[in-house]
């Protein structure tokens, strides 16, 4: 009953909200929610250490703005749906094949092999700079019908159902699979569980959402370029949220992302040179301090008084 009235209230946020910035904030929660949930399907759930996230996220962007741009669709909502729906298709396969390439790897080898694919798909955006923009990127012209309240409302949308399949991740049988690689490899193996390919379908299935969210992006932003979406510090933003609400739980990347963003909005208004080194510093002092994240202090109190 909660979670109803907050999603109505929600969607009819952007028509009573007092300006357009207040609509732009929550849009932003929005699109991390997207992002630092699925990355929380790899990293929370499987325990696997991902830095290179943000490629899947500029894939869905490149192809939406490709797309656009070579006019196979117009830049409208054919775009957001076509480039939505190939680069996840697209990245989730890219995931899959990335998680089995890697499944032998452990810790810090794992977070290497996924930095290392960032940085072929960075390589080749910017090789390729006949068809992407290269290092200048692409600049698209504003979408005909395009209105804040429309993008807003399709992010909340995308929103919901990244956390449904997280739910479902978490009650399901893949889930258990997920959670017996993370606390013990060897002994879920050992029980049965064919870790390679639970670590690919961990891996493929965080990487369907973030193409989808950077078709958004995309539209929204009518810009993208290869330091924007294969950036290891944007990656570094997904594990920070995630990690100070509480990976490997529903609620946490929900809770990481309606705190951190709004913050992280005052700080580049009125502290834009300590963006980064706010980013860093929290991050020390959740692992120091709440190591479990917001949902895992909150779980440890009620558990203390139950």
């Amino acid at each position: 009953m909660i979670v109803s009235l907050l999603v109505v209230l929600l969607m009819v946020f952007p028509f009573i909200a007092g300006g357009t910035y207040y609509v732009h904030v929550i849009w932003l929660v929005f699109f991390y929610v997207i992002l630092a949930q699925s990355w929380n399907i790899c990293g929370g759930f499987c325990g696997l250490p991902s830095l290179g996230h943000s490629a899947f996220f500029g894939i869905g962007a490149y192809i939406s703005a490709l797309l656009s741009l070579y006019g196979l669709t117009s830049m409208n909502i054919l775009t957001v749906f076509a480039g939505g729906i190939i680069g996840g298709i697209l990245a989730g396969l890219l995931g899959f094949g990335l998680g089995l390439l890697c499944a032998p790897l452990r810790g810090p080898g794992f977070c290497i092999g996924t930095v290392a694919f960032l940085k072929i798909c960075a390589f080749i955006m910017l090789a390729a700079e006949g068809v992407t923009g290269g290092a200048n990127g692409l600049l698209l012209s504003q979408p005909p019908l395009y209105t804040k309240n429309y993008s807003y409302l399709i992010l909340l949308g995308v929103a919901l159902l990244v956390n449904i399949l997280t739910y479902w991740i978490n009650k399901s049988k893949i889930g258990l699979g997920f959670a017996a690689i993370r606390d013990d490899e060897d002994a879920a193996e050992a029980t049965g569980v064919n870790v390679v390919l639970y670590k690919g379908l961990s891996v493929g299935m965080s990487a369907i959402f973030p193409a989808v969210a950077g078709s958004l992006y995309v539209i929204e932003f009518l810009y993208i370029d290869p330091y924007i979406s294969f950036s290891v510090a944007f990656s570094l933003e997904l594990i920070v949220i995630s990690s100070i609400g509480g990976k490997g739980s529903v609620f946490g990347p929900i809770i990481g992302a309606a705190i951190l963003v709004p913050v992280d909005q005052l700080f580049l208004i009125y502290y834009p040179l300590f963006h980064a080194i706010f980013y860093g510093f929290l991050l020390i002092l959740v692992t120091r301090f709440m190591p479990d994240g917001i949902m895992g202090y909150i779980n440890k109190l009620i558990s203390r008084q139950g």
